[in-house]
């Protein structure tokens, strides 16, 4: 994965206390060895967001953006 590739949030375990539930789909913003800073979307309220740092074995690929 890299920035830019939009994801679906796999494991919400981790990530509950957060109000994330399976199947979010959210986009990297900046990708390290093991883990990556995504940018989730709230479903259910236009505007709202959270950034968190997700594992990778959280997340599944999407769609890949190429420029």
């Amino acid at each position: 994965m890299k920035k830019l590739d939009l994801v679906k949030l796999k494991n919400d375990r981790p990530y509950k206390s957060h109000n994330l539930n399976k199947d979010m789909h959210g986009i990297v913003v900046d990708v390290n060895f093991d883990n990556a800073d995504v940018l989730f979307f709230n479903p259910r309220n236009v505007g709202d967001y959270a950034i968190l740092l997700s594992l990778w074995s959280s997340l599944r690929l999407r769609f890949v953006f190429s420029a």
